[in-house]
This record gives C-alpha cells, sequence and structure tokens, in this order.
C-alpha cells in the first residue's frame, strides 16, 4: 500500500469540513498529484483490520496497561442516498431499533482508563471488518436475499482472537447485548482465558443450584432471587461455568427508570465494580461519533465497494491521528477540529480581505 497517499488521505479526511473527493484534494494539492492516482490508491484491495493494527500498534504499545479492556461493537452509518452493493445494503441499527441502508462495521477498540479526568482516557481501534453482503438464495422465501458471508458473531471472535496474537495487554472484555450468547462466553473464558462483563437479556433463562448443584431456581434473568447492589450466582444454557449477575437500576432524561442487567465471569467484583467496568466501554460509543463527525468516514461520495472499505481504513486511521494528537497537546478530536475550523475560517477571512479591495 502506498503510505504516502495513506497519510495523505487521511490528512484530508481530518481536516475536511465538508464532502471529500478526489478532485477536491488533488486541487488542494494545487495538482501535484492527480485525482487519478488518488482514485488507484483507493482501488488497491486491502485488509482492513490487519492493516489497522499496523497503523495502531505504535500507540497501543505506548498506552497500553494491564488493567486495560477491550470493547466490542458494531455501528451503522446510514447512507440513505447511495446505491445498494453488498457494502451498502440495509442493515439492523440496534441503536435505533429498526433496518437502515447504510454501511455496517464491526470494532474492537481499546482503552486504558484512570481516575484523572477525561482527556486522561485514551482509546484506539485495534481491529476492524466492513460488513460485506451477497446474493444468496433463500429456500424458506423462495427468493435471493442479501447475507454476509460470515455472521457478526463469528466476526466477534475473530477480532479476538486476533488481539490475542498481536498480544494487546488487557484485562476484560466489554460489549452490549448484541454479543452477550453462550459461544462467546465460552470462548472468552476458555480460549482466550480473559474476564468479560457483558450487558444481558432480561429474558434469558438462568439456573441457581445449592452447594450440592441441586437447583433451587429456574428462570428469566429479571425474576432472579436477587437483591439490587448484589451479585449472585447463576448458571446460564450452553455456558460451562457459573457467572454472576449484577442488577443496576437507573433513572432515564426523561424520569423514567431502566434496569440494566450485566453478567461477568469475575467472582471479585462486586456489584458496583461490575458497573464500574461496564462503565469502561462508553468510549467505543465516542469512539464512533468521532470517526463519523472528525474524521469524516460517512462523506466518501464514490459508489464502488473496494473504494468504500478503503475510505473507511482511512477514516480509522485518521481517529489514530487524532488520538496521538490527544496525547501530545492534551484536549479531545472535538477540541482539536474546533482549533482547526478557526485556523481555516481565519485564513478564508483574510483572503476575502484582500480580494475585496
Amino acid at each position: 500500500m502506498d503510505r504516502m497517499m495513506l497519510e495523505i488521505y487521511s490528512d484530508y479526511l481530518i481536516s475536511s469540513f465538508g464532502q471529500t473527493s478526489t478532485t477536491i484534494l488533488s486541487r488542494l494539492l494545487d495538482n501535484t498529484i492527480s485525482h487519478d492516482q488518488i482514485t488507484r490508491f483507493l482501488e488497491q484491495g486491502v485488509a482492513v483490520s490487519r492493516t489497522l493494527w499496523l497503523l495502531a500498534k505504535p500507540l497501543v504499545r505506548r498506552i497500553e496497561r494491564e488493567d486495560g479492556v477491550i470493547s466490542i461493537d458494531d455501528c451503522v452509518q446510514p447512507k440513505p442516498h447511495s446505491q445498494e452493493n453488498g457494502v451498502i445494503e440495509w442493515h439492523y441499527d440496534h441503536s435505533v431499533g429498526r433496518v437502515v441502508k447504510g454501511m455496517n462495521i464491526i470494532t474492537a477498540f481499546y482503552g486504558v482508563h484512570s481516575e484523572r479526568p477525561t482527556a486522561e482516557r485514551l482509546g484506539v481501534p485495534v481491529g476492524c471488518e466492513v460488513i460485506v453482503k451477497k446474493p444468496v438464495w433463500d429456500d424458506k422465501k423462495q427468493t435471493t436475499v442479501m447475507k454476509g458471508t460470515v455472521t457478526k458473531q463469528e466476526l466477534y471472535r475473530e477480532l479476538l482472537k486476533n488481539c490475542k496474537a498481536n498480544g494487546i495487554k488487557y484485562k476484560y472484555v466489554l460489549n452490549d447485548t448484541w454479543f452477550t450468547n453462550a459461544e462467546n462466553m465460552n470462548f472468552i473464558d476458555e480460549v482466550l482465558k480473559k474476564k468479560f462483563v457483558m450487558a444481558i437479556k432480561e429474558n434469558m433463562i438462568a439456573t441457581m443450584c445449592d452447594d450440592q448443584d441441586i437447583i433451587v431456581w429456574r428462570g428469566p434473568i429479571r425474576d432472579v432471587p436477587s437483591v439490587e447492589g448484589q451479585v449472585c450466582q447463576v448458571y446460564l444454557n450452553g455456558v460451562d461455568f457459573p457467572v454472576w449477575i449484577a442488577k443496576h437500576v437507573f433513572k432515564n432524561k426523561d424520569g423514567s427508570t431502566g434496569t440494566l442487567y450485566l453478567c461477568t465471569n469475575d467472582p471479585e467484583l462486586d456489584s458496583d465494580q461490575v458497573l464500574k467496568v461496564y462503565h469502561k466501554r462508553w468510549p467505543i460509543e465516542e469512539f464512533h461519533k468521532s470517526l463519523k463527525q472528525n474524521a469524516s468516514l460517512a462523506k466518501c461520495p464514490a459508489s464502488r465497494p473496494e473504494i468504500q472499505i478503503k475510505h473507511v481504513l482511512c477514516s480509522l486511521y485518521g481517529y489514530v491521528k487524532l488520538e496521538w494528537m490527544k496525547v501530545a497537546q492534551g484536549g479531545n478530536h472535538f477540541a482539536l477540529r474546533s482549533g482547526m475550523y478557526l485556523a481555516a475560517l481565519r485564513a478564508s477571512f483574510t483572503e476575502l480581505q484582500i480580494i475585496s479591495r
């Protein structure tokens, strides 16, 4: 891969405040690089996850700690006006609870936390896969449907497998209910030998046993006979070891209340500690927001899937660069970009004063 073009294009994605295009970038560079050269760079195939790790590795090695966390989540970038092509397809977006047309990516995000201010909370994507769908015949529907070549659950385990192969230091795997299932729990505990804290659906069936392994209760998680603020040991169908459930009631902004059920394989955590660890997955939500708003994830006008995938990689690298800037200068991505915008506005204002005289 052309490293010079990668640096130029990712810098362009960070500094752009509008729609991006190869033509605009070429003009920005005074045509020293033609838009055809940029397009050829974007057309080159790339293994997103492996390449991202090579780009993020120096920062990971600088910030990693034994108590780091790996958060895995997917996000859908809506692209309602783009043509469907395998990358741009209809995906269920659990953040809005409906199917939307857009691009779906699943990311492994490495984070380290301290008791210091938010500026000291650092994180970087260490693996990412773009969901690509292909036409498959559905016997039940008797029609052709678009379906992913691998499931998100398989990609979840593959991303964690890569984190192990890359020797990343961390203690917990964190995820929401979308990835909470027996196969993933068994994989983390038995294959990776790591701890996890996961949000769990209230209707998942649990079993409680006494000291002689005699079943004393069985039912959905929401009915577990435990007191809020305590952990309760249970067994889940298909999980080869006991887990601990913590129940937390919280207030929403509108004044209503909700209940969060958390599941862990770490018997040393009390209820408050389980919640504290789970809160460490919040930076992946901030990552999704910054990737879209500060690294131009959605601003690729190309219709070809290979270009869109390469654009995703460059956007991810742009995020890594912003995190390097945060390490060097403090602040956050939005403050850094605000400074760029102000500098661009000053230059534009100065140019207007010159040409209007």
